[in-house]
């Protein structure tokens, strides 16, 4: 059994302008959305984002230089999911920052306060990718749990809920719907 923990963080560099618009529409105390990981080969902490224009990794000292974790939430995976998310995460690597996601959330967004609620009208998740939609898609491509909501609808707000009331163990061969 291996451990992941899916964490949500703020920017802690100077002058997050973008992170602290975020916290200011979402009313949460983070902005941002990761995976940290052991890799199992180099025993290296990781953690699996999209963010800075694309899906990326990054080591742990370099994630904890430009982020502050508000809240982390660990699990315990079988080595099934653990390959299936490594898996995921490589052959996305690259895939650009969800620019038109989150113009259609922001929209989402501004029609909340005239109590419109509406779907994210730009469906984008596997062309591009936010981070909450990108951490939502690994969970439910590299397991067999099913989100409650639609990934290209993911917000952090949105995500938060749903992490903490995930099963604390993934195994590959068990369906799960939350």
């Amino acid at each position: 059994m291996k451990n992941i923990s899916i964490i949500f963080s703020k920017a802690s560099t100077f002058f997050p302008i973008f992170s602290w618009l975020i916290m200011l529409t979402e009313r949460t105390p983070y902005s941002h959305v990761a995976m940290k990981v052991q890799d199992v080969q180099t025993g290296i902490t990781l953690y699996y984002q999209a963010s800075h224009t694309m899906v990326n990794t990054m080591s742990e000292d370099q994630f904890l230089a430009q982020e502050s974790i508000v809240y982390s939430f660990d699990f315990g995976v079988d080595d099934n999911v653990a390959i299936a998310i490594r898996r995921f995460v490589q052959i996305n690597m690259g895939i650009p920052y969800g620019k038109l996601a989150i113009l259609g959330l922001t929209y989402v967004q501004f029609l909340k306060l005239f109590k419109i609620n509406i779907k994210n009208p730009f469906k984008t998740v596997g062309k591009e990718y936010v981070c909450s939609q990108f951490i939502g898609a690994t969970v439910e491509k590299a397991t067999n749990i099913t989100l409650p909501v639609d990934v290209n609808d993911l917000t952090p707000v949105m995500f938060y809920p749903i992490v903490e009331n995930l099963p604390k163990i993934w195994l590959g061969n068990k369906n799960v719907t939350i």
